[in-house]
């Protein structure tokens, strides 16, 4: 399909009409919170303004609207478009912005032609390198959420070309062949009917050319993906629509329908480093907790989260605070209408966030597991017993059903979230120590162990006077193969914990 014919536009139109009127989950938050209309909301600081034959970047604090949202990789190209405290006061002066990059020149005709009057895009309506950036960014997640829907420009191929146009016919989507019918009405030929087979199938490619794109290796688009309501998926093969009601579908009406778990194995299982996010098949359906362990909700973003890539390694904590503070609220409404203790789930008192875990469940979560433990620490300012803390994807043991914890949280210094980002006091940015009362466990370092299920609790209690919590004590000549013992290892990074 020619995505800048009419009816392709007219299509994404009865798209979100469509959705608007027949989904309620996607005119809510995130959280479940109170229905909201999306052509009515609180528009960001900033918006680019579209006009019939341009756009310019306007201040927009305090006014309401519709706005959509864009997705899109930093590169070299988008580099030199974007907001910076030189050219800051001539863009916000209301001269037009002139050309941009292909792909935001792109998003802008989009909007044009849905008649809609404003786009938010980050590089843009950000003052790049300023204090702006600081507070914009810890609110990027309540921009995504409340947009009309967000295009993601994924664009041609695994590693498309900087900046590049995603709208611009694409070689992969002319069919191979075609079969012409002639159409006929009352007997008088009115035209012809094209037939092709499609050489993939919608789940294929809505996994090969989505889920596995550079783009969703990004840690900030792991946001802006889970908390959009509606997206359209541009790639160099098909466009895809998605939301937060239903499978996502293309433009052919096809919809991304799971296979088999046979298959869903080949595609999905392996390290969890590969594993994709597939926000809308699993938890962002279930945000509300209503199928799950909310703990056990949190755990998978985290792990998904864990695995993408940040340019800005200080970035860490924001890119996924727009998450914890949807995660907080979901779980205090769900406290607030006395269903802590419902169905098995752990959750029972008010959250409180501390640098990517959770006071309530402190306990499993401090028990993170690295899969590359010479991974140099973040630069983010997360304090080390985090896993915010480690460059890496990380992941959580299965957690025991007769588990009880052994751990008493004595202290916990906080620094809160910026003034005026967010309304919770409970969720925080930054936890700087925290202070426990726990039983020391003594533990060996074995240098090239790679069997990570023979980490265990160290048993040879001849040797213990020895050991020193925290600390390497030598290395080890006994193998995995002369020895029924498991090995207990400690992370380089080793967690900043005072015992009480």
């Amino acid at each position: 399909m020619d995505m800048k014919a009419p009816e392709y536009i007219a299509a994404i139109g009865d798209w979100i009409r469509g959705c608007i009127s027949c989904h309620e989950g996607c005119c809510k938050a995130v959280s479940d919170g109170a229905t909201f209309d999306p052509y009515l909301v609180k528009l960001p600081t900033r918006c680019i303004e579209v006009t019939a034959t341009g756009a310019r970047l306007r201040d927009t604090l305090g006014s309401t609207g519709c706005y959509v949202t864009m997705s899109h990789r930093w590169n070299p190209v988008t580099e030199t478009f974007k907001t910076t405290p030189s050219n800051y006061q001539e863009r916000i002066s209301g001269v037009d912005l002139g050309p941009l990059s292909k792909n935001f020149d792109d998003a802008i005709a989009i909007v044009r032609r849905l008649g809609i009057q404003y786009i938010w895009i980050d590089s843009i309506c950000i003052i790049q390198g300023s204090e702006d950036w600081d507070q914009e960014k810890w609110k990027m997640g309540q921009y995504y959420q409340h947009a009309l829907f967000t295009i993601s420009a994924i664009g041609r191929g695994a590693r498309p070309i900087h900046g590049s146009s995603f709208l611009d016919p694409s070689p992969a989507r002319a069919p191979k062949s075609l079969v012409r019918l002639p159409f006929r009405q009352e007997g008088v030929r009115k035209g012809s009917v094209y037939l092709y087979r499609r050489d993939h199938n919608a789940y294929l490619l809505f996994h090969t050319d989505v889920n596995n794109s550079e783009l969703h290796s990004r840690g900030w688009v792991f946001q802006e993906r889970l908390l959009s309501k509606r997206i359209i998926y541009f790639t160099h093969r098909e466009s895809f629509l998605e939301c937060c009601s239903q499978l996502p579908q293309s433009f052919c009406n096809d919809m991304v329908k799971p296979p088999s778990l046979k298959v869903q194995e080949r595609l999905m299982f392996g390290t969890f480093r590969s594993v994709p996010i597939l926000p809308h098949y699993g938890f962002k359906l279930n945000f509300t907790m209503e199928h799950d362990s909310p703990l056990n909700i949190w755990y998978t973003i985290a792990t998904s989260y864990s695995a993408t890539t940040l340019t800005n390694k200080r970035d860490h904590l924001a890119a996924i605070s727009g998450a914890a503070f949807e995660y907080g609220q979901a779980i205090e409404k769900q406290v607030g209408n006395g269903e802590g203790n419902k169905k098995g789930k752990q959750v029972q008192t008010i959250p409180q966030y501390l640098s990517g875990l959770w006071l309530q469940d402190i306990h499993h979560g401090l028990i993170w597991l690295t899969e590359d433990i010479q991974s140099p620490p973040c630069v983010c300012g997360a304090p080390s017993w985090s896993w915010l803390s480690y460059q890496g994807a990380v992941n959580w043991p299965p957690r025991g059903i007769q588990a009880q914890p052994a751990l008493k949280v004595l202290s916990a210094e906080c620094e809160p979230a910026p003034q005026g980002v967010h309304n919770l006091p409970e969720v925080v940015i930054m936890t700087l120590q925290l202070r426990v009362k726990a039983t020391m466990q003594p533990v060996l370092v074995v240098p090239g162990l790679q069997d990570r299920s023979r980490v265990g609790q160290l048993t040879d209690t001849l040797f213990l006077p020895q050991f020193r919590p925290n600390r390497q004590t030598g290395t080890s000549t006994r193998t995995k193969q002369d020895s029924n013992e498991p090995y207990a290892v400690c992370h380089p990074n080793s967690p900043d914990l005072t015992g009480g």
